[in-house]
């Protein structure tokens, strides 16, 4: 994976993050139960949304990466892309089925 790819790949959790973290305050907003849960969800996507950007930065840049820590990263924008989807899956179900219990 180049610094490009990188960078790219960055901006495309970044707004994944974005748009799961909308997620959750609708969610939220419906299930005020869930708030405790979400919160830490919540506080932890920033922080991730926030090495992202540094990451993305430090790629374009060109300050270069190690071979061995370019797998590494792939490998870890991969597994949070994962994790994001899961997230949003999840999410989507469990707004359907609040969606469908308050009609």
């Amino acid at each position: 994976m180049d610094p490009l790819s990188i960078t790219a790949s960055c901006i495309g959790l970044v707004g994944t993050i974005s748009k799961v973290g909308i997620q959750i305050s609708e969610f939220v907003r419906k299930t005020r139960e869930a708030r405790g849960d979400l919160d830490g969800v919540s506080r932890e996507l920033a922080s991730l949304k926030t090495v992202l950007e540094i990451l993305s930065e430090d790629a374009e840049t060109g300050k270069g990466f190690p071979i061995s820590l370019v797998k590494q990263i792939s490998g870890i924008l991969e597994n949070c892309g994962g994790v994001l989807e899961h997230i949003e899956k999840s999410l989507q179900k469990y707004t359907r089925g609040i969606s469908a219990a308050m009609k």
